[in-house]
């Protein structure tokens, strides 16, 4: 073979050596900074708690007026109306996250299909932006759709009787 095959050869072998050192570090390199980026995301998200998330946005926060008179209050029966849902979450099981006017803690909560937070009324289906409530001794229905908030705080509901 001549001579300056041999060399050609020799310096593309070298290159060749030098370009998969330099491609391996590299990899390396930057799967180092992904595990390091997945690592901060998991952690960050285990720090925060979704209710307080909740809490912080005004549209979910109680506005508090103070009155320099005081007023006699007469408190109602809670409503399956009081209750506002603010997510939904379609995975298995399906669950709702909620907040409850007028309840003393204005805190979301999270419901799965059969579970209630008011007496008699229990989850029957979820859907993609509704929740179809049961009242499991009337077998009235109420249908109550995402972030909805109710326009009648008299107590007034719009139901619908089943016929099974």
């Amino acid at each position: 073979m001549p001579k300056n095959i041999r060399i050609l050869c020799s310096v593309l072998l070298v290159i060749s050596i030098c370009s998969s050192v330099a491609f391996s570090l590299q990899t390396a390199k930057v799967a180092k900074e992904v595990k390091y980026a997945f690592s901060y995301d998991s952690a960050l998200m285990e720090q925060s708690n979704w209710q307080d998330i909740l809490n912080n946005v005004a549209q979910f926060r109680k506005v508090v007026v103070k009155s320099e008179e005081t007023k006699t209050v007469t408190q109602r029966e809670p409503q399956i109306s009081d209750g506002q849902i603010v997510g939904i979450i379609l995975g298995q099981p399906r669950s709702v996250i909620m907040m409850v006017e007028g309840q003393g803690n204005n805190f979301p909560f999270e419901l799965k299909e059969g579970e209630s937070w008011l007496q008699n009324w229990f989850i029957q289906t979820i859907n993609a932006d509704t929740v179809l409530w049961i009242n499991q001794q009337t077998e009235q229905t109420y249908l109550q759709t995402l972030f909805s908030v109710p326009e009648n705080r008299d107590g007034s509901l719009t139901m619908s009787n089943s016929e099974n």
